[in-house]
């Protein structure tokens, strides 16, 4: 071991000793135990314990034997692993004063991520940003996003038709078109190049959020050591590309809607009027430019995973894809498309896209939260500054809740006399006050995505060059949001007439302004592509 490692080492271990000494010095005045969990190994705690993938899995299997609240550490760190929907209310909407913040996440830091008001403390500034976010995608308000993700609807269904092989480019495209239109007025175009630094971005970011799942997250001090630290240059190299990536997706957009402003030419949208806003009114221009690459990134990546998994089940279930194809049928015949209109009269679509979220929801883990004060629920102790980590693929595989939770069964959703159960809505969308600000507009949009393609499509496994079929791995990938593991399948009109709807429906117009790509100077350095 090297002078510099043996340091750094004594330092860590140190501090990780005076840290725990003090925790269990403040803990014996509670005289209270901390939740059940693993182990703890001296020092190091349970890091040799923490899953590096899939970790809601190993959770879910502790929780049958912790139960529906755990503790674990990390070199003297606590962490707090709520396994039931129960639990999570209790403490993140009942006491969400206390559960509200953000756990601090050192690599953030580095790869430009700290501007996301969803890693942000709870404090005036995430308030004001979560009023703003509110403000536009509060439920009463997503109706009138409707004509835009209908739009949106139309522009994917002539994709999956033209090329069907490539529906996860055309389910990327699909959320990022109506947040491009919606955020700035711009219509994006085939290979649009945000539309592929967004998801680069997006990649970088979701493999760093998880405690542990990066050494500096596990040594914070290491974020203020040199770029060319021994084991640090490939996590610098990847934090700088991560910050010029995301000062292009807040900055290319943003200019392009002022230059349109000042032109006299901009089609109305979220940015131009938070820029037009004056006096107490006014938002500042960097958090203006950062909302806007925030709702855009958590709309893209959450949408994409939900329509590939929608895809996924339904070539796993064909007979879950007839019933609800029969229903389409009956309800609204052949001659149009679906739109929200129908959303009543299609209680099994709705069922179908319930089942869906419960049984792959896109973030099994969501966003950690971390508590401002100690507390105590059901005579644990939850030590001030814990990371609160909510299980959701736990959750919604509750067997108190959801019986049989390994079948995927839209029928549970499904009263007896037909209707859609509205209540028990599988809990994919956060808790408390950091629950999703968009999530009724994700609601809809995945919605009629999903009755659009099944009145239009048959989605089936995909057959080789030889005629057999291709069988369709029941995988997923790993990260903050998850989807399936890259997989094949047919898509194809049911019949002529279903083509005949995608050709021959009039498409919905969009005024649109061109997008700008200039180049210009932020605080990542130059912008252009």
């Amino acid at each position: 071991m090297s002078d510099i490692a043996k340091v750094v080492a004594l330092v860590s271990i140190t501090g990780v000793v005076l840290k725990t000494i003090f925790d269990r010095s403040r803990n014996a005045t509670r005289g209270l135990p901390y939740p059940p969990g693993p182990k703890a190994k001296p020092i190091i705690g349970n890091m040799l314990d923490i899953p590096q993938t899939l970790p809601w899995l190993t959770y879910s299997d502790w929780a049958k034997r912790y139960g529906d609240i755990m503790h674990i550490t990390i070199l003297g760190a606590h962490i707090i692993v709520i396994n039931s929907a129960e639990v999570a209310t209790e403490l993140l909407e009942k006491r969400s004063g206390n559960y509200s913040s953000r756990p601090d996440i050192p690599v953030m830091h580095m790869n430009g991520w700290m501007m996301n008001m969803g890693l942000k403390g709870y404090n005036d500034e995430w308030r004001r940003d979560r009023r703003i976010l509110h403000q536009r995608f509060r439920r009463d308000a997503a109706p009138t996003l409707h004509p835009i993700e209908l739009a949106k609807t139309q522009e994917l269904l002539i994709n999956l038709l033209e090329t069907p092989n490539d529906f996860t480019t055309h389910f990327k495209t699909f959320p990022t078109s109506i947040m491009m239109y919606l955020l700035y007025g711009h219509q994006i175009s085939a290979h649009d190049p945000l539309v592929e630094i967004t998801y680069e971005a997006l990649g970088m970011f979701s493999g760093s959020v998880v405690p542990g799942t990066l050494i500096v997250n596990v040594f914070p001090f290491l974020r203020h050591f040199p770029p060319w630290f021994p084991g640090l240059v490939a996590l610098n190299d990847l934090c700088a590309r991560s910050r010029l990536l995301l000062g292009k997706m807040q900055d290319i957009p943003f200019y392009s809607v002022k230059k349109h402003m000042a032109d006299d030419n901009a089609v109305p949208s979220w940015v131009s009027e938070l820029l037009e806003r004056n006096g107490e009114a006014a938002v500042p221009e960097d958090n203006i430019k950062a909302l806007g690459a925030i709702t855009l990134a958590a709309a893209m990546e959450t949408t994409l995973s939900a329509l590939r998994a929608f895809i996924h089940m339904m070539v796993l279930h064909p007979e879950i894809q007839d019933k609800a194809q029969a229903e389409i049928d009956a309800a609204i015949g052949d001659k149009r498309l679906p739109n929200f209109d129908d959303r009543e009269s299609l209680p099994y679509i709705d069922a179908l896209y319930r089942e869906l979220m419960r049984f792959h929801g896109p973030a099994p883990l969501g966003v950690p939260h971390s508590s401002s004060q100690d507390d105590v629920y059901n005579g644990f102790f939850i030590p001030a500054g814990s990371t609160i980590m909510y299980n959701q693929w736990a959750m919604c595989r509750d067997e108190r809740v959801y019986p049989n939770p390994e079948e995927f069964k839209p029928e549970r959703f499904i009263a007896a006399d037909g209707t859609l159960i509205t209540e028990n809505f599988p809990p994919t969308y956060g808790f408390g006050r950091r629950a999703c600000a968009g999530k009724s507009m994700a609601d809809a949009s995945v919605w009629v995505a999903i009755a659009s393609i099944l009145a239009v499509f048959r989605i089936t496994k995909a057959k080789d060059s030889a005629g057999n079929i291709i069988e369709v791995p029941d995988e997923y990938i790993d990260g903050l949001v998850t989807a399936p593991v890259p997989f094949e399948c047919a898509i194809t009109p049911r019949s002529e007439t279903a083509r005949k709807l995608v050709t021959e429906t009039p498409p919905l117009k969009l005024h649109s302004n061109p997008m700008y790509y200039e180049e210009k100077t932020s605080t990542y350095g130059p912008i252009n592509l």
